[in-house]
This record gives structure tokens, sequence and C-alpha cells, in this order.
């Protein structure tokens, strides 16, 4: 992607230090109108993510009415293909939202930290679990509308859709556009129209393209409403792709939301793919993320759990420094 990317685990920063019965380690991520935290219970070592609203003046009437909205869409959702929801509390001052923390790392920081997928069953493999994600949500009326790599997280066992329910089309066109956003948007979200489940599936093979090529399939540009621009009219250039990914893809990026495919048809069309193709460096981070994820879990009590987190903030920016530090070691 055309702007820098920022992933892994960082310092709390804030006066807030709890969740319900959370005691927050870290902070995972922030967005436009949320903040995601690592946590964990003290009294039954439960570790999770807790999504909570950024209200540094106070929680609107109408943002804890959507963030109610996402937790009971949430909830609905049980699909191996997303993470699951343990608890919320829509009524606490600052409302909150436990979900199970998965422990790996974003297609996107696979991509820019260890380079596109090369083998298209690999491709394959992905994208029929985030169409089976897909699926589970459409058939319940569930559109995600913000479907791209930085809300897709891959284990060892599949791909896990995560952050769905809270995104409009009209977020698209406010003063907090982003490219990271923009980029994987529908035509007709970038025309302010409603967010179908065929959004999703065009912002799912613009996601697949990425992983295959490395790069957006529309002309680089690091302005957001330049990119707005391309994605409204459907500028996208395939080019790069693997021959058998080819038409899939074009079809998901139909211009016409009519003329794409369903998730239901993208789970037989993509087969079954396989995880036996991802690249040696890909498993690697996977593998990393999950042990790491595993002595976060052992941990006995609050300090050790401290403890864990700290490493990884002290370490830098998730997997990057580690591998960093031992390229350099071998250069020397």
């Amino acid at each position: 992607m055309a702007e820098p990317f920022e992933t892994g685990v960082f310092g709390l920063s804030g006066e807030l230090r709890q969740l319900g019965p959370y005691r927050l380690l870290a902070q995972l991520a922030t967005g436009g109108m949320g903040v995601i935290y690592l946590g964990r219970d003290p009294a039954s070592g439960r570790v999770a993510a807790l999504k909570t609203l950024l209200a540094p003046g106070g929680v609107s009437a109408e943002a804890r009415k959507r963030f109610d909205r996402e937790t009971k869409l949430a909830r609905r959702v049980t699909s191996r293909y997303t993470a699951r929801i343990l608890d919320c509390d829509v009524t606490a001052a600052r409302p909150w939202m436990a979900m199970e923390y998965v422990p790996a790392p974003s297609l996107e920081a696979l991509v820019v930290q260890r380079g596109p997928l090369t083998d298209e069953r690999a491709v394959r493999w992905i994208g029929a679990g985030v169409a089976h994600a897909l699926a589970e949500l459409h058939g319940k009326e569930i559109v995600h509308r913000d479907i791209k790599p930085l809300n897709l997280l891959l284990t060892s066992e599949g791909p896990k859709v995560i952050d769905f329910g809270i995104s409009h089309a009209g977020d698209l066109t406010s003063t907090r556009l982003t490219l990271g956003t923009v980029a994987f948007a529908a035509p007709e979200q970038a025309d302010g129209q409603p967010s179908t489940p065929a959004s999703d599936v065009y912002a799912l093979g613009i996601t697949l393209y990425y992983l295959a090529c490395g790069r957006l399939p529309y002309p680089e540009t690091r302005e957001p409403l330049q990119q707005l621009n391309h994605v409204r009219r459907a500028a996208t250039d395939l080019g790069g792709l693997p021959p058998g990914l080819s038409g899939v893809i074009q079809d998901c990026v139909a211009p016409r939301p009519e003329d794409r495919p369903t998730a239901e048809q993208l789970i037989r069309r993509f087969g079954p793919g396989s995880s036996a193709a991802l690249p040696t460096a890909w498993s690697e981070l996977i593998g990393w993320h999950a042990e790491e994820g595993r002595r976060l879990q052992r941990a006995v009590d609050q300090s050790e759990a401290e403890t864990v987190t700290r490493s990884w903030i002290d370490g830098g920016p998730g997997w990057t420094r580690r591998v960093t530090e031992e390229e350099d070691g071998e250069a020397g």
C-alpha cells in the first residue's frame, strides 16, 4: 500500500487502565471511531481483545447506540472464520466489548513484512476462508462494510475476519478518509450508496489481488480523494495475477454489484486451496504470533502477563525488529 503501515502491540497511553473486569495490558489498534486493547481478567486469567469508543469528550447517545448495534450483530456470528464475542457492557461509562484474542498477524502485516503470495493455492485457501465468513454474515443480513487486509488475521487454521458491523458507507466521504479504508471499498460505497453483500465481495477481490501482487490494482497515489475517484470509476488494472486467479478476481471486482458472485459461489470457485502453499516466511510469522499468544495465556498472574506484553512492546513493532536483528547477525 502507498501509505505507511504500522502494526503490532503498543504501550498504553492516557488514563484508561481497566474495562469491566479486564485490566489493560497494551493497545492493539486505533481507528476513526474506536480503539482495541489487549486485556486480562485477573480473576479468571482470560485474555481478550477489548474494543471501546474513542470518546475524549464523553460518549454520545448516538455513538452508544451504534456500539450497541455492533455488539448485537457480532453476537449473531459464530463462524470459525470470525473472532467470537465473549462479553460486553454497552451501559458502562465507557462501553466495551470483549472479543476472542487471536494471536495472529493481519494479512497486511504479512504482505508488508514478508512479501506477497506467489502460489495461487495459498490465495485460494485464504479466499475460501473469508468467503465462508462472508457467507454466514450475509446469510444473517449483516454486511461487513470494511473488508481489507488489516481486518483479516491469518492463523494456521485459516483466516479470521474481525471488526464488523460498525462501518458505514457514509464514512468514506467524511474528513477521516484514509487510503487503507478507501482503497478496498466498492464503487457504490465510494458514491455514498448503501453497502450490500456485493460490496464485501468487491473488497475481497481487491484484497486478494493485493495478497497476490503486493500492490493495489489502482494508479498509485497518496491522496485519499484521488484514491476515492479511482475507486468510484472502478479503474482497476489486474495485471500480474496468476492466470488461475484472474477470472474469479475479475468477477469479484465487476463495476456493477449485480455482476459479482455471491460469497457462497466464491466458496465453490476458490475450492479448498492449500495452507501448505504458504511461503516459509509467512508460516514463521504466523507461528511466532501463535507461540507468543500461548506464552501470554500461560501467565500465572497479572504481573507475568504484563511482563510478556512489555517484551513485545520493547521489541518494537511486532516481528519486524526481531527478524531484522537476525538478518543483520547473519550478514555479520
